[in-house]
């Protein structure tokens, strides 16, 4: 099995590193857009080759990964005429699976949102539609969640947009303990254990038993009691859940726009 990237940037670099430490035997063709990235992973494993011409790159792969961004799209595929035999993944935000199959209009096509933690074979994998071989080299990289729609995929995504406000949540928990006193590698410490438990308890608890998990974890008019109805009063979930809303919408016009 051939794999091509076209794009090789954080995703492409973590869905790379996490499919060769599960499949040893693929061959992996890599553009050479970012550098850094492309260089490290060819230096890391032999199964990657870099190539300079993204037709080229496309003509020797069975599977073609798009994984640029929506402004670079149309450069990226110039000359490029996708084959019957081949299967045409994406990763680029905003290109429905509409436009994806005018681009490549005899192959079999396929979106999905690959998050950075595939790296280590873990986190949820966002798909649509399925396609048996893909399903096959992605099923062991984390969760795979294969939807029964595009709609469905486009409702889910969202809130992978919260990864950097989490970690900037972290950093100011981090920050306030610090601003009280403890020491830095103790607040660190202890910020990511518990952020990393709590994360843990919500994966071992049911569908159902997620409801009780916030009154689980506060006493009436205790400490977590407190911060909750603070939040709460200031619409601080609201706001957040307003903010990824407006996302599921976006056009990739839209997002070309917003990263130009």
């Amino acid at each position: 099995m051939r794999m091509g990237f076209i794009g090789t940037g954080t995703i492409s670099h973590a869905t790379i590193t996490g499919l060769l430490n599960k499949r040893p035997d693929l061959t992996i063709h890599a553009s050479r857009r970012s550098e850094n990235f492309s260089r490290a992973l060819a230096g890391r494993f032999s199964q990657v080759s870099l190539f300079d011409d993204n037709v080229a790159l496309s003509d020797a792969s069975d599977i073609v990964v798009l994984a640029v961004r929506p402004a670079q799209l149309e450069d990226a595929l110039a000359g490029i005429s996708f084959r019957a035999d081949q299967i045409v993944l994406s990763f680029v935000s905003g290109l429905t699976l509409e436009e994806l199959q005018v681009l490549a209009p005899q192959s079999t096509v396929m979106r999905m949102v690959p998050l950075p933690m595939i790296a280590r074979c873990e986190g949820p994998i966002l798909a649509y539609p399925e396609v048996p071989v893909v399903s096959a080299l992605f099923s062991n990289l984390g969760e795979l969640i294969v939807t029964d729609s595009e709609a469905a995929m486009l409702a889910l995504s969202p809130p992978s947009a919260f990864m950097s406000s989490f970690f900037t949540l972290q950093n100011a928990l981090i920050a306030g303990a610090i601003e009280r006193g403890a020491p830095e590698e103790g607040a660190v410490r202890y910020i990511q254990s518990l952020l990393a438990s709590l994360s843990k308890t919500a994966l071992l608890t049911s569908a159902e038993g997620r409801h009780e998990l916030p009154v689980n974890h506060e006493t009436p008019g205790g400490l977590n009691y407190r911060v909750r109805q603070g939040l709460e009063s200031r619409e601080w979930f609201e706001h957040a859940q307003a903010e990824l809303a407006q996302l599921g919408s976006l056009s990739r016009s839209q997002m070309q726009k917003n990263q130009t």
